[in-house]
């Protein structure tokens, strides 16, 4: 089960922080960008390979990864309407 916290970026889900590490989700940019970050599952019995993101220093990564993660990734589904009683 799922302890974490999740992380959007502007409204989208792009990781989670589990313990104390950030996981970040992996798409081509964060395949490409993080290729020598350590691959785990954030959590038991997760189903998700994610990358350990651990380049806090380096803005220009964070810069790049975010907006390419951001252009993959797919938009949030809308809610859907509750039905009337």
């Amino acid at each position: 089960m799922m302890g974490g916290y999740l992380v959007y970026f502007n409204g989208k889900l792009i990781g989670d922080v589990c313990g104390d590490e950030l996981f970040l989700k992996r798409t081509p940019t964060s395949d490409r960008l993080l290729v020598d970050s350590e691959l785990r599952y954030p959590y038991e019995e997760s189903k998700t390979l994610m990358h350990v993101f651990d380049s806090f220093d380096d803005k220009s990564l964070i810069q790049e990864l975010m907006q390419g993660m951001y252009a993959e990734l797919p938009e949030k589904k809308p809610k859907k309407a509750k039905k009337a009683r």
